[in-house]
C-alpha cells in the first residue's frame, strides 16, 4: 500500500514523494492506469529479489503470496504483468544500484521457482487423482491442498475435516522433492504454513502446538522450534521417505550437521532425536519393516554428533595412512 510507512521504508519522506518517483517509471499508458498498490507490490517483489537477496527464507512465503495477489489483481493479463514488473525492476535497480553478480543469483532464484511450480503442479495432480478415486459412502473427498481435504454433502454443508497423511506406501518422489525445498541453505527448516501442510496441519501455529505437546521434557521444550522442526523433518525422511533416500540424503547430511552444531550436547541431541522419532512413528503409524530399513542408515548417522565426528576423523586418518 502506498502510504507514509511504505514511503519511509523506501527512503522517501512522504507518500506523495514516493508516488512522484514511481510515476517516472510506470509510464506506459496501460501501466500508468493501474492502481498504485500494484506498483508498490511489484517494487516490493523486486526489492526482495535484488536487495534482500540474502534473506530469502524470511520473505519467500510472502513473495509467493504477493505475486499470486498481483496476478489475481491483473486478472491474468500476462503482458500487463510483464510491463509492470519490468518497470518495478528498473526502479529498484537504479535506486539501489544493484550490482551485476546479484542478477546471476536472481537467475538461480527464477529457476528454483519454476522447478517449485512444476513439483507443486505434479504433486497436486497426483493427490487430486488419488483423492477423487476414493469414495466414502455418498461423499467424495474434494481436494483442497496437498494433504488436506474436506467432506461435503450434496448441498455443500460442511461435514467434517480429515487429513490425508502421506505414508511410506503413498509417498512419491515429487512429495519428497517438495519437502526438501523447504530446507534453508544452512540446513534448518522454517516452520511456516507451507511446511506445516506437508505434515497435514492447517497452519504453522497448529503444527508448532502439536510439536510442543510431544517434546515435553524440561530441556528439550526450551529449544528453538527450528531445532525441533528440523529433527522431525529428518525422521520423516528416514522413516516415511525411506524408499527415496537417494533424493534426500545430501539434504539430510547438511541438516544433520546443522542440528548437531546447534545443540552441541550429545545427551540432549539424543533426547531430541528420540522425541522426533517417536513423533513420526506414532503420527504415521510406521511399521517394523520401515524401522528395520532405517537400521542401515542409523549406522551412518548415529545419534551422537561426537561419535559421528569421530568416525569421520577415523575414516580420514585411515585414508591418509593408506596413501
Amino acid at each position: 500500500m502506498l502510504n507514509e510507512k511504505t514511503a519511509g521504508f523506501y527512503g522517501f519522506k512522504t507518500s506523495d514523494a514516493f508516488s512522484i518517483s514511481l510515476k517516472k517509471y510506470f509510464v506506459s499508458e496501460r501501466v500508468s492506469k493501474v492502481d498504485s498498490q500494484v506498483w508498490v507490490t511489484a517494487v516490493t517483489l523486486w526489492y526482495w529479489r535484488l536487495v534482500a537477496v540474502d534473506y530469502k527464507h524470511d520473505w519467500l512465503d510472502r513473495y509467493d503470496k504477493a505475486h499470486a495477489w498481483l496476478k489475481l489483481h491483473l486478472k491474468g493479463d500476462a503482458q500487463l504483468e510483464e510491463e509492470i514488473l519490468e518497470s518495478a525492476k528498473k526502479f529498484v535497480v537504479e535506486k539501489y544500484k544493484v550490482e551485476k553478480e546479484v542478477f546471476a543469483i536472481d537467475e538461480s532464484f527464477v529457476s528454483a521457482q519454476k522447478e517449485k511450480k512444476k513439483v507443486l503442479k505434479k504433486v497436486k495432480k497426483e493427490e487430486k487423482k488419488r483423492l477423487l478415486e476414493t469414495k466414502i459412502g455418498k461423499h467424495y473427498a474434494i481436494y483442497v491442498n496437498i494433504v488436506h481435504t474436506r467432506l461435503f454433502t450434496h448441498d455443500f454443508t460442511f461435514i467434517a475435516d480429515t487429513t490425508v497423511k502421506i505414508t511410506r506406501a503413498q509417498i512419491s518422489k515429487t512429495v519428497v522433492l517438495k519437502h526438501i525445498t523447504c530446507y534453508h541453505k544452512e540446513g534448518y527448516v522454517k516452520i511456516d504454513n507451507e511446511f506445516a501442510k506437508l505434515f497435514t496441519f492447517d497452519s504453522a501455529h497448529s503444527f508448532e502446538t502439536s510439536l510442543r505437546g510431544h517434546f515435553k521434557s524440561e530441556r528439550v521444550s526450551k529449544l528453538d522450534i527450528r531445532i525441533i522442526g528440523t529433527a522431525v523433518s529428518l525422521w520423516y525422511l528416514r522413516l516415511v521417505a525411506v524408499d527415496h533416500r537417494v533424493e534426500w540424503e545430501s539434504s539430510y547430511k547438511r541438516s544433520y550437521a546443522w542440528l548437531s552444531a546447534q545443540i552441541n550436547d550429545a545427551k540432549l541431541e539424543q533426547e531430541v532425536h528420540e522425541f522426533a522419532k517417536t513423533y513420526i512413528i506414532e503420527r504415521y503409524q510406521v511399521d517394523n519393516e520401515s524401522i528395520k530399513a532405517d537400521a542401515s542408515f542409523e549406522g551412518i548417522f548415529p545419534f551422537s554428533p561426537f561419535e559421528y565426528n569421530y568416525r569421520m576423523y577415523a575414516d580420514s586418518f585411515k585414508f591418509t595412512k593408506n596413501h
